[in-house]
């Protein structure tokens, strides 16, 4: 699990690995 970063398209959060 890395940080968690926000989708540009959605708005939803997601978790960059």
């Amino acid at each position: 699990m890395a940080r968690v970063r926000r989708a540009s398209h959605a708005g939803s959060w997601y978790t960059d690995n």
